[in-house]
């Protein structure tokens, strides 16, 4: 689980670098602090799909696109 987790986290990170968002601008749009959105992209932190469609959904992308291949 730790490695899907490390890898979602990195597709985020991928995604809101791409879309020239930082990190405080993706936290704030989707309810979270930075240092929690910096975890996520680290893969040290778990969370649930609803957190994860709110991330993707700031993003601009589906949800499965950062489930592919997993």
């Amino acid at each position: 689980m730790q490695e899907a987790q490390k890898i979602v986290g990195e597709r985020v990170r991928d995604h809101r670098v791409r879309v020239g968002m930082t990190q405080q601008g993706l936290a704030d749009l989707v309810g979270t602090s930075k240092s929690r959105l910096c975890e996520i992209e680290c893969g040290k932190h778990n969370l649930s799909l609803k957190q994860l469609g709110k991330l993707a959904d700031g993003l601009g992308i589906s949800l499965e696109e950062l489930f592919e291949g997993l």
